[in-house]
């Protein structure tokens, strides 16, 4: 917009301005050339006349060049005030540049204070996001160790509970039974043990605790003597081979255990056994973990009842332990 006006200011300044007037010249007089003595009067006459019409052509020829001056001296005061206005206006567009650049000035500085309030606010945005970052991953560290700590006290409270609530193997009783197959004829057994036959049977397993129980090895074994003292008390570590197994007995379950009699011979005679001199002995053992893998031990024994036909728990806690 500035440069419109300087143009316009430019065209009417050099529209307003004329082009300057021309000197004018003096007429020139002849010169007299000098002749015989005759001429001389006549000459002079005429030269006299010619003064007096120079004379009055030159006060002409003044006048106008007086005109012509008046018009000059015109034309420079045209000039004048034709330049006067151009500088007026040209201090007017200048003051109205300057106007305009400090008005730039201050908004641009306005615009500077708004951009830098606004990098203020977005360093502030950021560095409180930064904290809030912080304090979620804070947040999510104390979360986590929380939840180890609850995880832990649940492991603590369900170990608690196992211990509190554990499982317990006792042998429930033994069955023996009361006909055998032999060369493929079934014959009655009547009583069960009798001369000329292998005992043989199962026991049932029973879990009296409040928690599962898994066996992992059992033993079994037929003995016949005459006391308890006499029996023996062997390990694993002592030369016999257990069954392994790896079942698991649930809370209040069962499960029948076959009976060890591989290799043990017919009986004979069972008339000692009858008349209460000897007695037939089932012995053994059950080891068994719980779910924290605590390892467990049941040890029962069992002497055979003529009278009743079955096995019965002997009152001896070296023999008939279940903890």
């Amino acid at each position: 917009m500035c440069s419109q006006w300087l143009i316009l200011l430019f065209s009417l300044t050099f529209a307003s301005i004329g082009v300057a007037q021309t000197p004018t010249r003096n007429p020139e007089v002849p010169p007299v050339s000098k002749s015989n003595g005759s001429q001389v009067a006549q000459q002079h006459k005429e030269t006299q006349h010619n003064e007096y019409q120079s004379k009055g052509k030159s006060t002409l020829v003044n006048k106008s060049a007086a005109d012509d001056k008046s018009d000059g001296s015109n034309t420079n005061e045209d000039v004048g005030r034709s330049l006067a206005q151009f500088t007026f206006w040209l201090v007017i567009v200048g003051g109205l540049q300057f106007a305009v650049l400090l008005l730039q000035f201050f908004v641009l500085r306005h615009h500077g204070n708004l951009i830098g309030r606004s990098i203020d606010q977005m360093r502030q945005a950021v560095e409180t996001y930064r904290a809030y970052v912080q304090v979620g991953q804070e947040e999510n560290v104390l979360i986590r160790e929380s939840n180890e700590i609850t995880q832990r006290a649940t492991e603590l409270t369900r170990q608690s509970i196992l211990l509190t609530h554990r499982p317990k193997l006792i042998v429930r009783r033994v069955w023996v039974p009361d006909h055998e197959v032999k060369d493929a004829k079934t014959r009655n057994l009547d009583p069960r043990l009798q001369e000329g036959v292998v005992p043989h049977g199962h026991f049932y397993v029973a879990n009296v605790g409040e928690s599962v129980a898994t066996v992992r090895r059992h033993y079994s074994e037929i003995l016949r003597a005459e006391r308890l003292l006499m029996l023996p008390m062997k390990t694993s570590e002592e030369g016999i081979e257990p069954r392994d197994g790896n079942w698991t007995i649930a809370a209040v379950a069962s499960e029948p255990i076959k009976c060890t009699t591989v290799g043990y011979p017919a009986l004979h005679s069972m008339q000692r056994v009858n008349d209460g001199w000897e007695h037939i002995w089932l012995l053994g053992w059950i080891e068994y973990i719980d779910e924290l893998n605590v390892t467990r031990r049941t040890d029962f024994c069992r002497r055979w009842d003529p009278t009743k036909q079955r096995f019965s728990p002997v009152d001896d806690p070296d023999y008939e332990h279940a903890p």
